[in-house]
């Protein structure tokens, strides 16, 4: 049986696949640790969007019913100042 010896250039060759490989697979993990933090500060973004979405909506909806309300509030003393006033009047005219 002949052994194969490698030429010493071939040997080099291979010694650099087998570091650029090993380097490679290292980058890999490095990127898909990198992928998993961002994608959980992307989730993080978007639970803090979604929830600021939320808080605006009911603010949004807290004010329109105060407005409401407040319109409500002006329409009624209106017609008791007007009640009022008619009644002021009535008296005037006696």
């Amino acid at each position: 049986m002949e052994s194969y010896e490698m030429s010493p250039e071939l040997e080099d060759s291979h010694e650099e696949i087998r570091k650029l490989d090993s380097q490679l697979d290292h980058l890999n993990e490095y990127m898909d640790k990198v992928e998993e933090r961002i994608k959980a500060h992307n989730d993080k973004l978007m639970e803090t969007l979604k929830q600021q979405k939320e808080d605006r909506e009911k603010r949004r909806q807290s004010f329109h019913e105060r407005l409401e309300m407040g319109r409500s509030e002006d329409e009624d003393f209106q017609k008791q100042l007007h009640s009022v006033l008619n009644r002021v009047d009535s008296i005037r005219r006696v």
